[in-house]
């Protein structure tokens, strides 16, 4: 789940157009700087992600998709009239 998440956030620009990873890791370091905490650790990060993606897109093509009965699952907040958000 946290490679999907990693992914998701890594491959929408600055604007929430869809970006290719290696454009939005260029963006970054345009966006932030060579002096940024980002750019500091850039290249143990970029192989890092680059990797996260590779997975994320090579399980997508292949049709995986994590079981919808899982153990993790949260249930969401339910309404408890007249008492306000439950959860």
């Amino acid at each position: 789940m946290s490679d999907a998440l990693a992914y998701a956030d890594q491959t929408v620009g600055a604007r929430g157009e869809p970006l290719p990873i290696a454009d939005r890791l260029a963006d970054m370091l345009r966006r932030r700087g060579p002096d940024s905490p980002n750019a500091a650790v850039h290249r143990f990060r970029a192989p890092y992600l680059l990797a996260i993606a590779d997975g994320v897109e090579a399980r997508l093509r292949a049709g995986e998709h994590p079981p919808a009965d899982r153990s993790d699952k949260v249930d969401p907040p339910r309404r408890d009239p007249g008492h306000g958000w439950s959860g």
